[in-house]
């Protein structure tokens, strides 16, 4: 028999080996804890930075005097806040504002690239070489259409929405910023929407079950004027005082009328300003402005429309009210740098006239509109938009709505208008 060989030392060995495996192991853990930390504060400053420029691109991209050398305002705003977000400069690889690549490419897009160089500890060991990892990160950011096309701004009054007709807006929602019961309506009432979003809760009184039939979200948070910006340079608002510098039109207006009109800059752009002062002015077949263009029509004592008339521009209804027999059509502006850029129907906050039959102070917007199509947004932010009737209208941001009688969005303007539509908002799309 053969003596038994001597395994003494088997146990060191094994456990060598194992420890080896062991380490082994632990390192690929830190190093790519460390990868994955590093990726994700890439991932933070590359959003950080495509918001930065998409905001900066939206509203200017002059150069900026913190970038040194003639840098673009885009790119240093890109630069700021990936700084900003603990990555150095010299990691973001790249700025485009014209993406060639991904599913958003193209003007109204800043991409940021943002590449760091990441040290191994322990796989350079294996690797042979100590040259770092690079992660990087990629984002884009652009305006994107808002899925809201009623803003109704009053943060207390309990009946700030009140529908007394119907609402149709099949393919955008309502916010409703009270923060009391907010949303009232009449028996036989209806309200169609995909959703309606209330700072408050929702009247359950009289005909509301109508609105039940859309998703209702209470408790929300309430939503800013977000247009606040457009009409800030409008004379502090007042077209009023604007107009009583200028040439004034008084009674009927058909094709025949000489229209005088005064090229005035608000807000930097070149803007054609017609005022009308007489009370309840006539339009009755004509066209007012070309298409695309910069006009502002100025109302003093509200306007009727007779027979087919085409507006293009921005009808300014600064006291009474808009009434239509005829067919009418607002084509609102599409400059972007347009102060009143989508705006087809506007009313400054000088208007003091109250509704009829009104308890509140709350000015008033009285429009009623049969046939025909408001190619825009209907901005009154300090009046109640009064609607006895009106077809194919793009979007509502006002103070409180009154609807009593048929009112229908025109599917979602700002999708159907991405690029010039003043409610789209900057956001990560990539």
């Amino acid at each position: 028999m053969r003596p038994a060989e001597d395994e003494s030392g088997q146990m060191l060995v094994l456990t060598a080996v194992c420890m080896t495996m062991l380490m082994g192991f632990l390192a690929l853990a830190i190093d790519v804890g460390l990868l994955l930390h590093a990726k994700r504060n890439a991932r933070i400053a590359a959003d950080a930075g495509a918001i930065a420029g998409a905001l900066q691109e939206k509203y200017g991209g002059a150069p900026h005097p913190q970038c040194g050398g003639g840098g673009s305002g885009i790119h240093c705003s890109v630069q700021n806040a990936v700084v900003a977000n603990g990555v150095p400069a010299s990691d973001l690889t790249s700025v485009n504002t014209n993406p060639t690549s991904g599913f958003h490419t193209g003007p109204g897009y800043v991409e940021t690239i943002v590449s760091i160089p990441n040290p191994t500890y322990f796989l350079s060991a294996f690797r042979g070489v100590k040259t770092p990892l690079t992660v990087t990160a990629r984002a884009v950011a652009g305006m994107a259409p808002s899925t809201t096309c009623i803003y109704v701004l009053d943060p207390t009054d309990p009946n700030s929405l009140d529908v007394q007709g119907s609402v149709t807006a099949p393919d955008c929602g309502i916010q409703v910023n009270s923060a009391s019961q907010a949303a009232s309506c009449d028996e036989g009432a209806a309200v169609s929407a995909p959703f309606v979003h209330i700072a408050g809760g929702q009247n359950t009184g009289g005909g509301c079950e109508a609105i039940s039939s859309t998703k209702v979200v209470t408790g929300v948070m309430p939503a800013g004027d977000p247009l606040s910006t457009l009409t800030t340079t409008l004379t502090g608002g007042s077209t009023n005082l604007l107009c009583s510098l200028l040439n004034t039109i008084t009674g009927l207006v058909n094709a025949a009328t000489q229209l005088p009109s005064t090229l005035l800059n608000i807000g930097g752009l070149e803007v054609q300003v017609t005022c009308f002062s007489g009370k309840n002015i006539l339009l009755s077949g004509l066209t007012l402005g070309t298409p695309g263009g910069n006009q502002l029509f100025v109302f003093e004592n509200g306007l009727q429309i007779a027979g087919n008339v085409t507006i293009n521009g921005t009808l300014d209804i600064a006291q009474g009210v808009l009434s239509q027999t005829g067919q009418l059509t607002i084509n609102a502006p599409t400059d972007p740098a347009n102060p009143l850029n989508g705006i087809a129907i506007y009313q400054p906050g000088s208007n003091t006239t109250p509704c009829p039959k009104s308890t509140s102070q709350t000015p008033c917007l009285r429009i009623r509109l049969g046939g025909g199509t408001t190619n825009g947004i209907i901005y009154a932010p300090t009046s109640t938009v009064s609607i006895q009737g009106a077809a194919g209208v793009g979007g509502i941001v006002a103070y409180q709505l009154d609807v009593t009688g048929p009112l229908s969005l025109t599917g979602n303007y700002n999708l159907a208008n991405p690029t010039t539509s003043p409610l789209n908002k900057v956001e990560l799309v990539e």
